[in-house]
């Protein structure tokens, strides 16, 4: 397993947050100040460091901003006030209320209330996940899983693994992966070259240098038949794309793209130039050249007139106009927060 740093990717998009009934976001303005502000565009605090250089600032996640300063990492209120009166050499987010922190070279867990509760022991650890995580004490040691007090619940064997979804995870052993429960219990056992995770009940797997799908039994939903399913999975005619998110899968055909139902019909042609995974029942499209929204039935729910589109939580999206200005759309298509902003990310709740 390798662990990605997603707090540097959104950075480069510059996440944005707000608060304000439970909301929280981070805009960038014209002079590249970064500020927090509320649900009203009203400021809360300005965070004076480049956020693009080193991670600087972070996402809210559980209800927690993740910062770096000067050579340490704390957590932030969204008024720049710090949640607890502690610093680690290293943080990522938090997750099911635990945050890996990195202190004097080995990695542990912290609470919300900032109490180290797992003991930095470990070489590497990765996200808490259905009360699992996954750790490893050695560079070239093996990988297993602790639950939320430490205990090690599924032994140091596995050379990679990754995280539970619904209880299940995919584990390599002896070179080759298979499912497990969250008792370590093979649900199918150690077959497949390469895995990926489950998502609603199914799985790409590659064998014999091929990728199929299969759902939680084993049993072969697509038959292997291409050889990367990120990109060219193919099916009949259609390139199906990453896995099942709401009930749909992207395709691609003819250089466009669409979404399959689970009978792999298209239930959403492909008419698009970009579309992304559907969520809450939403996928932000793009058609000739400018982005909208669609529901999983491919009604329009935000017409293709924007530069750019980010999906956020209770119908409100950053949204980006023909100024290259960023703002804030509800579903009515009315402007919550008008555009004004250097960089902009869709709200986030808080606690």
């Amino acid at each position: 397993m390798i662990r990605i740093n997603i707090c540097f990717y959104l950075l480069i998009i510059l996440p944005i947050f707000l608060i304000g009934q439970n909301y929280a976001a981070i805009v960038v303005l014209n002079n590249n100040k970064t500020v927090y502000i509320d649900k009203q565009g009203n400021t809360t605090y300005t965070e004076n460091i480049d956020p693009l250089i080193n991670e600087h600032i972070c996402p809210f996640k559980d209800g927690f901003a993740r910062v770096r300063r000067s050579k340490s990492f704390e957590f932030i209120t969204p008024f720049g006030q710090p949640i607890f009166n502690i610093k680690f050499d290293k943080a990522e987010d938090f997750f099911e209320g635990y945050a890996e922190v990195k202190v004097e070279g080995k990695w542990g867990f912290i609470n919300q209330k900032g109490d180290i509760v797992i003991k930095p022991e470990f070489y590497e650890t990765y996200r808490f996940s259905c009360g699992l995580a996954a750790i490893t004490k050695s560079p070239t040691g093996k990988l297993g899983y602790i639950d939320t007090t430490g205990k090690i619940v599924i032994p140091l064997k596995y050379d990679f693994g990754h995280r539970f979804i619904n209880n299940k995870a995919w584990v390599s052993e002896n070179g080759k992966w298979g499912l497990i429960d969250r008792f370590g219990k093979y649900i199918i056992s150690p077959t497949f070259s390469e895995a990926k995770d489950m998502q609603e009940g199914f799985s790409w797997v590659k064998q014999d240098g091929l990728w199929g799908m299969i759902d939680t039994t084993g049993q072969y939903y697509i038959k292997p038949n291409e050889r990367n399913p990120l990109t060219f999975a193919q099916n009949a005619n259609n390139n199906i794309f990453f896995g099942f998110n709401n009930g749909l899968v992207k395709y691609q055909a003819n250089n466009k793209y669409g979404f399959l139902d689970k009978f792999l019909k298209a239930k959403i042609p492909a008419i698009y130039d970009e579309v992304t995974n559907f969520e809450n029942n939403r996928s932000c499209i793009k058609l000739d050249g400018y982005w909208g929204v669609i529901d999983v039935t491919g009604r329009l729910i935000i017409q293709p007139n924007y530069e750019g589109l980010k999906q956020g939580i209770d119908g409100l999206y950053a949204v980006k106009d023909k100024d290259n200005n960023w703002g804030y759309l509800n579903e009515k298509n009315e402007w919550v927060i008008k555009p004004q902003f250097k960089k902009a990310t869709p709200f986030q709740i808080i606690k």
